[in-house]
């Protein structure tokens, strides 16, 4: 399947953007579909279903031989097209990191995390798993129905992490006493080797290290994006039709209370946002900014009525 994007090419050229078919993709997957009626007795009435489906791809060529192209969103995190990885990947600045040991390279004087580090891809943005689960229960003229569904094997990036860091109001901020950056390591300057950092507290933690290091990281702000949601929850009662036969005009009434989005499980590493949710609807999810409003929950009552 062919992938046309809009990419940025140089203002040199008169332009700064061109629309073409960039590449090649390949798509597979499978879905699964169970249906059980539990119980079934005069009063009654139990279903039960479940839906699984895996949907995965791969980028099989780019445009001239060109690696990846960036889409979108901003320079420290965007969604790629990568050859021979999912698409959308996500890259983003990430840390600058010992390669013996995985610590945080921090500098030597100040204690703040080394910025400018390299876009690492930090995979896809897309879910691969989704799993749903839905239940009918009927009791009388009761009836009580529910969908549950959970999607994941993805990631995003939040860039309203990275303006809660600049106003101070996250909470990972609030460690504003000197203190050594966590799993950080530094280069000692009289021997030239990487060693742990015990001693070297970051050189102001109210304001600078939040601000000119940490918000610069787009990595702190790459979590997983995996959700739960109670998609809906529906009660609704038929009203019997000795009473309703009496309006003269009436067959079947029925009326009931709903809900929507009640609950929602996100990873206890995404304080930002709904996963479900990204700043635009095209190739470029997985990218979520301040300019989205915030999800919402939705209560309602039904009256459905059938005439004569």
């Amino acid at each position: 399947m062919g992938s046309v994007l809009t990419v940025k090419i140089p203002n040199s050229t008169g332009y700064s953007n061109l629309r073409l078919n960039v590449g090649s993709t390949k798509n597979w997957g499978y879905e699964l579909d169970l249906g059980a009626k539990i119980i079934r007795t005069k009063d009654f009435n139990w279903d039960l279903n479940v839906r699984y489906s895996m949907n995965d791809n791969k980028v099989t060529s780019l445009y001239k031989g060109v690696p990846e192209f960036s889409y979108g969103a901003f320079s420290y995190a965007a969604p790629y097209a990568i050859l021979n990885e999912p698409f959308p990947a996500l890259k983003a600045i990430s840390y600058f990191r010992d390669t013996a040991t995985g610590r945080v390279m921090v500098n030597a004087s100040t204690g703040y995390p080394i910025t400018g580090g390299p876009l690492k891809n930090f995979g896809r943005t897309t879910p691969k798993h989704i799993l749903g689960a839905g239940t009918k229960i009927g009791y009388k003229a009761f009836t009580l129905t529910s969908n549950w569904e959970y999607r994941g094997g993805n990631v995003l990036y939040s860039d309203l992490g990275r303006q809660m860091t600049f106003t101070g109001s996250g909470k990972w901020t609030e460690d504003r006493a000197p203190h050594i950056f966590p799993n950080s390591a530094y280069r000692d300057v009289a021997t030239g080797k990487v060693v742990p950092n015990t001693t070297v507290n970051v050189r102001e933690a109210e304001y600078a290290l939040w601000v000119d290091s940490y918000r610069l990281i787009a990595e702190n702000f790459v979590v997983p994006a995996w959700f739960i949601k109670l998609r809906d929850i529906n009660l609704s009662y038929a009203i019997p039709s000795s009473l309703v036969a009496k309006s003269g005009i009436f067959s079947t009434a029925t009326v009931g209370l709903y809900g929507r989005n009640l609950i929602t499980i996100v990873d206890k590493a995404n304080q930002f946002t709904d996963p479900e949710f990204s700043f635009t609807t095209s190739n470029g999810v997985g990218v979520s900014t301040t300019s989205q409003t915030p999800p919402v929950r939705q209560y309602g009552f039904t009256l459905n009525i059938n005439f004569k």
